[in-house]
């Protein structure tokens, strides 16, 4: 296999339980999610990958979160708007402490250095979206534009003030120009918290099979969710870039099929430089780069990410949640 070429089947998939008034249990090998007196589902515990909860949440039985727990499999309990607000980190016995002891007693200069990695590699995984979207050129100048000063001609900026005017002209160029980041808002907000959340489920997964501390960030106590967030840095824009194709094509709410195709985007074969990456396997293949950092002080970490946006692929997977819908329907009637 080539070195950039992250792909696998997967089995496991990511869950939704978005009814009220459901009950999570354990039932042999399976995990049984029940609405009142009667049964809503059965999912073997092999396919589970993650589970989405909304609040007002489900009850858990002990013994189900226990399986889940030794699955690996995180929970993230999301808000009104598809925001996660609450994750649920899974840590069996088994996990190596002399890493976690690495990774706490992390030099903080050089914390922040595999920090910058993950954020440069993030800022060229933006310019190739908004290449996609038809704004990669306005990014690129706005990096390479020096900032007047008063009594001077021009200074050049800072790593801050550049990455402040990328950041607040990022989702206007990308999504569109009325449209103003904000977790709390519905709409294409919401869009884009659902891809974050499954995004998040997947770098959970990732954490916890290197043997990594989810609290112990790179940025200190800054994180939102520790290690995740920090895992989830370089591939936030292909989920970006998905959220901006649906709401370009008029699907502007988080229904179940933009959901599901989120779901799939973690497996699909994306385009590397040597061959396709799924961003699932490549967010395992960093965490254990990252954890090899913790433990021997390397300089680069090894970041596996696709070397062009394919918004054909996007719309395929719009179009496969489609298919899927009218045959749900079909089956319904």
């Amino acid at each position: 296999m080539e070195p950039d070429t992250v792909l696998r089947e997967e089995a496991a998939r990511i869950f939704e339980i978005g009814a009220e008034r459901r009950a999570v249990s354990l039932s042999g090998h399976e995990i049984v999610v029940a609405g009142g007196e009667a049964e809503a589902e059965r999912i073997p515990l092999e396919a589970i990958a993650g589970l989405v909860a909304y609040r007002p949440g489900p009850s858990w039985a002990a013994p189900a979160l226990a399986a889940l727990t030794e699955r690996g499999a995180g929970i993230v309990l999301c808000g009104p708007n598809h925001d996660s607000h609450c994750l649920a980190w899974p840590v069996p016995n088994r996990r190596w402490p002399a890493r976690i002891r690495a990774q706490l007693d992390l030099y903080p200069p050089y914390a922040r250095h595999l920090l910058r990695q993950l954020e440069r590699a993030r800022d060229a995984q933006r310019i190739l979206a908004l290449e996609t979207m038809g704004a990669g050129r306005r990014m690129q100048a706005l990096k390479a534009a020096p900032r007047p000063l008063r009594g001077r001609r021009t200074v050049k900026r800072t790593r801050a003030e550049t990455a402040a005017d990328i950041a607040r002209h990022y989702w206007p160029w990308l999504v569109g120009r009325g449209f103003r980041r904000d977790p709390a808002r519905p709409g294409a907000n919401a869009v884009v918290n659902s891809g974050h959340t499954r995004l998040r489920i997947a770098a959970t997964r990732a954490v916890h099979a290197a043997g990594l501390h989810p609290g112990a960030g790179l940025r200190g106590a800054a994180g939102r969710a520790g290690l995740a967030d920090d895992l989830m840095i370089p591939f936030r824009p292909v989920v970006e870039l998905t959220a901006a194709v649906f709401v370009a094509t008029g699907s502007d709410k988080a229904d179940a099929r933009v959901e599901a195709a989120f779901a799939r985007l973690l497996t699909a074969p994306l385009r590397g430089r040597r061959g396709p990456v799924q961003i699932q396997l490549a967010l395992h293949e960093l965490a254990h780069s990252l954890a090899h950092c913790f433990e021997t002080g390397a300089p680069g970490l090894d970041v596996h990410l696709p070397a062009r946006q394919d918004p054909d692929a996007l719309y395929a997977q719009m179009s496969d949640a489609r298919d899927q819908e009218s045959e749900a329907v079909e089956l319904d009637t």
